[in-house]
């Protein structure tokens, strides 16, 4: 048993003896086994750099243009910057809409059928950047990140010719319409059926960086291709000291507003087919008469359509040739569209207009003198004023000042004792020649 015993007490010290290494480097492992298993993870996806969308993008059309008009982009969508950019792609296509069923927009199925109209380099270096919007994009070149662009699109016949748009359809959509059209019974309307409604030209933007990479596409802007009013007729310009007055005639097609029916014993009735809008007007400056042609970036007059035919310009300037046009804004299928410019109308307005005559004329009599004093003319191109005297009774004034004074006072000293005297006082102008106001309110004083 001892022998035993001891044998047991033996192999127990051996298996201590060949364990002991093991506690020294027990923290080490768990150390290894906890970054092996749970710091490591799942491999983290690379990361995407990607240019913010377009923004502000907009499309108008004047007649057969288009003008297009967006800011490029200056950051990443996130929110780094400089974009990681390279150029901006303007895309386009037109179709014919259909308003029984309109189709699905799915950006891959649109970009298969449209037309890249433009594609803008975007210069990336690191110099002083051009201040202002770019203009026109045939004479940039290359735009800068954060600036504003505008192009232009000829709507030529080629380009108004409605493309297919294709859209998928799920199986499961298909056999629905099977059905519908097999079993759904073939009823007569009761109404008309909708008008046609003209083509339709849609504009979206993207960026891309330098690896090819897209952006989200910017807002989606229609234009229609439906024909809008011909030119207005006829503009003349008319004008006072303040305000020049334009005014035209409509043109043979101009739509005409519908006269709502009086409240009182008329039923209320909707139309059986929806009526068109009235044609309003865009008031446009041009450069000179030798041109009908609008800025690259039009901008009108008016800050909303205006309803009648005409339109007051305030601020006049005298010897500043001024020119206008006037375009036809139509709203056809919920878009508006603006038509060819009238014939330029020009004027250069000319200061024939006389300031108001002086107010306030006073005259007071002292020992050796008649002190007059009077009110300031209210006009801003006022240059001075022309005292006149004559002698009572029933005299015929004469200027007592051979140039206009700028004071708005005067002494008169050569006088005869006890003679009456009548004054009045004119007021002038700067234009040239000068325009001379009518005489104030005469006043009378004795001399002493």
């Amino acid at each position: 048993m001892v022998a035993a015993g001891g044998t047991a007490a033996f192999v127990m010290n051996r298996i201590s003896a060949d364990l002991s290494w093991l506690s020294k480097v027990a923290p080490l492992l768990i150390i290894v086994a906890a970054l092996g298993c749970g710091m490591r993870g799942a491999p983290l996806a690379p990361l995407m750099i990607v240019p913010d969308a377009v923004a502000s993008f907009e499309a108008r059309r004047l007649d057969d243009e288009v003008h297009i008009r967006f800011d490029i982009p200056s950051a990443n969508t996130d929110g780094t910057s400089p974009a990681d950019l390279e150029r901006v792609e303007v895309y386009a296509v037109t179709t014919q809409p259909d308003v029984t069923r309109p189709a699905p927009f799915v950006l891959e199925e649109w970009l298969g059928s449209a037309t890249l109209i433009e594609s803008i380099a975007i210069d990336n270096s690191t110099g002083e950047s051009t201040d202002g919007p770019l203009e026109s994009v045939t004479e940039i070149g290359r735009a800068r990140q954060g600036q504003e662009v505008s192009l232009i699109e000829v709507l030529t016949p080629d380009v108004r010719v409605p493309v297919p748009v294709e859209t998928r359809l799920s199986d499961e959509g298909a056999e629905e319409d099977q059905l519908e059209s097999a079993d759904a019974p073939v009823v007569a309307p009761l109404i008309s059926p909708p008008l046609p409604v003209p083509p339709r030209r849609t504009y979206l933007a993207l960026a891309v960086s330098t690896r090819g990479r897209e952006s989200a596409a910017s807002r989606r802007v229609a234009i229609t291709l439906g024909s809008p009013a011909s030119a207005p007729r006829l503009p003349t310009v008319t004008y006072t000291e303040s305000e020049l007055l334009l005014e035209w005639s409509a043109p043979l097609a101009a739509r005409l507003p519908v006269q709502e029916p009086s409240a009182d014993g008329v039923l209320v009735s909707r139309p059986i087919v929806e009526l068109s809008a009235a044609t309003t007007y865009a008031v446009y400056v041009v450069e000179s008469d030798a041109t009908v042609d609008v800025p690259e970036r039009p901008t009108p007059l008016n800050a909303v359509p205006i309803t009648g035919t005409s339109y007051l310009d305030t601020g006049v300037t005298f010897g500043e040739r001024r020119c206008y046009v006037v375009r036809a804004l139509d709203t056809i299928d919920s878009l508006e569209v603006e038509g060819p410019p009238s014939a330029p109308a020009c004027v250069v307005p000319v200061d024939t207009f006389a300031p108001q005559a002086p107010g306030g004329l006073v005259a007071v009599a002292s020992a050796d003198a008649i002190n007059l004093v009077w009110d300031p003319g209210s006009e801003p191109d006022i240059s001075g004023y022309l005292v006149l005297r004559g002698t009572a009774p029933g005299a015929t004034l004469e200027r007592l000042t051979p140039e206009p004074i700028e004071e708005t006072t005067f002494r008169d000293a050569d006088l005869e004792a006890d003679q009456v005297y009548v004054y009045a006082v004119q007021a002038v102008d700067n234009a040239a020649p000068p325009n001379v106001s009518p005489p104030s309110v005469e006043v009378t004083e004795r001399a002493r």
